[in-house]
């Protein structure tokens, strides 16, 4: 990771959670945690504002379960309602103001299947959602 290893907290917390089905990892960065989401996940969507991180992750993680989509996090997601088992968003809600945040939030929420987890981490912490 250009920005460093991974923090210890998040990937002890991956480590412990249940993984599977279809994940999205939301303002993937560097990609630090994709290798566990695609050890464990069947299908992972990484998606960044930034479109030359995209040819990195493929090379760092191959294109058999991972998909690649630049986007803008603060702008409406273009996935379907319940599209996704997971989100993992870390390293970069804490960039966000009040409203901003919330409208991400609300978004992930409508494309987070009923029962699915939503992971993200502020500087200090980390918080894991299971809305059902």
């Amino acid at each position: 990771s250009i920005w460093g290893p991974e923090d210890d907290a998040t990937s002890l917390l991956l480590e412990r959670l249940p993984i599977h089905g279809r994940w999205l990892d939301l303002a993937c960065g560097d990609g630090r945690y994709l290798k566990t989401l695609l050890d464990r996940a069947d299908d992972v969507v990484a998606v960044d504002i930034d479109p030359h991180v995209e040819a990195p992750l493929l090379r760092a993680h191959g294109v058999e379960k991972l998909s690649f989509r630049v986007m803008d996090a603060t702008l409406p997601l273009p996935f379907p309602e319940l599209s996704f088992d997971g989100i993992l968003c870390t390293g970069t809600l804490h960039l966000f103001d009040q409203a901003k945040l919330s409208f991400i939030i609300s978004e992930a929420m409508r494309i987070l299947r009923e029962g699915g987890i939503f992971v993200f981490d502020f500087f200090g912490g980390i918080l894991v959602s299971n809305p059902s």
